[in-house]
């Protein structure tokens, strides 16, 4: 029996190395497809939260729209801001002016919202990663329709290969008819 123990030979130093080297080759491969898996899902989330985020301030924005009667567009392409003041808006039980704004932003721009007061960066944001500043578009009332607010909110983040696109043409229901005004037209949405 001491015979047969002393006949066995262990793994040289060469043949452990290279078992080694071939383990760790594996190792360091599965964990590349791991890396890259967790990094595609992070991608796939914030995507995913900015688009949830546009659709969701573009249905606070119509609400808002719908409710009010009056609305002024205001573009200031030097400051690279635009924003809307709906007059005598629904806030809750009262009624008020709401004023939404678009301002630059880490991420591009961001869109914002202040209620009877001046809309600025530190008001509440409610969409980011927007590809421009210049979202409203606004067509006063005529004895034929209603005032409309053109709202298109393209947001593109750097993962994105397209950007996503949020357009709408929303009627101001309360808004008066006015039969002293030209129709206008809105730029149709994508």
């Amino acid at each position: 029996m001491t015979g047969a123990l002393h006949d066995e030979a262990g793994l040289s130093m060469i043949e452990m190395l290279v078992t080694m080297l071939i383990m760790g080759v594996v190792i360091a491969s599965i964990t590349g497809l791991f890396v890259s898996g967790i990094r595609a899902e992070v991608q796939m989330n914030e995507r995913f939260q900015a688009q949830v985020n546009a659709r969701t301030a573009m249905d606070k924005l119509r609400r808002d729209v719908h409710c009010a009667e009056g609305a002024t567009v205001t573009e200031t392409p030097a400051s690279s801001t635009s924003s809307v003041v709906l007059q005598n808006t629904c806030v809750d039980t009262a009624r008020a002016n709401v004023t939404w704004c678009t301002q630059a932003s880490a991420n591009g721009f961001a869109l914002h919202r202040a209620v009877a007061g001046a809309c600025s960066a530190a008001s509440a944001m409610h969409a980011d990663h927007l590809t421009t500043w210049d979202v409203f578009e606004y067509v006063p009332p005529s004895d034929q329709s209603l005032a409309r607010l053109r709202v298109d909110l393209p947001v593109q983040l750097e993962s994105m290969q397209v950007p996503y696109r949020l357009c709408d043409q929303i009627a101001l229901r309360n808004a008066w008819r006015n039969a002293a005004t030209a129709t206008g037209t809105l730029t149709a949405c994508p």
